[in-house]
């Protein structure tokens, strides 16, 4: 592995480089570990390239298993999740806007690809080429290197090596043009998720019901799992369980809350049921998570 890569491992926000995206240079860059991180989507293109240990990333209705040094592509509009599957891991996470790319940021946006997950092991056939595969991930860290060294005119540099990629992606990647009908569909369902998860946010604290939730889309109490299923590829209540562990993990690293306080401010009816949800979805109990926190 290039050491440049490693120079500035830290664990840094990724709120914090959603938030704060240059829109002059919307690209953004970071290196984390154990990366958790809901059901979202947003107009940027993103890659995630594995440096140590494995994890899974769900990805519109499908999920993704990476080990080290795989690369996965995530759309503009694609609905993607990580999931924490008890290993440790390190992963790069790049976003750039699809207007860094000029003339060309139509055609990705307006393609999806075949097989999203790009690894070292597998083939990939077209025009003459068996294997792209190192080609893609020299690309990945030029740019990695080229941004954490911030050296004079790196902006350009970024870009060429963005173009570069891109170049790669178009040329040998296969990818599928979205319909007029799909893409009007996704734009569509991406407007009832973003009404579903507002509600979430909104009601997290108190009790949801399948029947709340449906209503709150104009959705019948048996068509709205299978919606949600079938775009996200987890159940609604799976979802629900997730957000309410992420936001107690907030609590737990905030503030001196107890235990049972969290677990009732997260929506739990129970400590005993929050004490097993916590562990199923993270592998430790709250309170060993809090402990660890504090001996950091």
């Amino acid at each position: 592995m290039d050491a440049g890569i490693r120079e500035e491992a830290g664990n840094m926000s990724i709120l914090h480089q959603k938030r704060f995206m240059n829109l002059d240079f919307p690209f953004s860059l970071w290196i984390d570990q154990d990366l958790k991180f809901g059901a979202h989507w947003h107009q940027e293109v993103e890659m995630v390239y594995m440096l140590e240990g494995s994890m899974q990333i769900g990805l519109n209705n499908e999920i993704y298993t990476l080990n080290a040094r795989d690369i996965l592509f995530i759309n503009s509009g694609d609905i993607h999740y990580f999931l924490h599957n008890g290993q440790s891991n390190k992963e790069v996470v790049i976003q750039f806007g699809l207007s860094l790319l000029d003339m060309y940021s139509d055609v990705i946006s307006g393609s999806r690809f075949i097989n999203p997950l790009i690894s070292r092991k597998q083939k990939i056939i077209g025009n003459s080429i068996e294997c792209v595969y190192h080609e893609i991930e020299k690309q990945i860290i030029l740019l990695i290197n080229e941004y954490q060294s911030k050296r004079t005119g790196y902006h350009m540099a970024v870009k060429a090596r963005l173009y570069d990629l891109a170049v790669v992606i178009l040329r040998y990647v296969p990818l599928e043009r979205y319909s007029l009908e799909e893409r009007t569909k996704q734009l569509l369902q991406l407007e009832v998720l973003k009404k579903i998860f507002q509600y979430v946010e909104e009601h997290y604290e108190s009790e949801i019901n399948l029947e709340d939730i449906s209503t709150s889309v104009n959705y019948s109490v048996f068509y709205f799992p299978r919606f949600f299923k079938g775009v996200t590829g987890m159940t609604f209540g799976h979802y629900l369980r997730d957000f309410r562990i992420r936001k107690a993990e907030e609590f737990l690293r905030k503030n001196d809350s107890s235990i049972s306080e969290v677990a009732f401010r997260c929506g739990f009816n129970s400590v005993k049921t929050f004490n097993r949800v916590f562990k199923q979805l993270r592998g430790c109990s709250p309170t060993a998570y809090k402990k660890a926190i504090y001996e950091k």
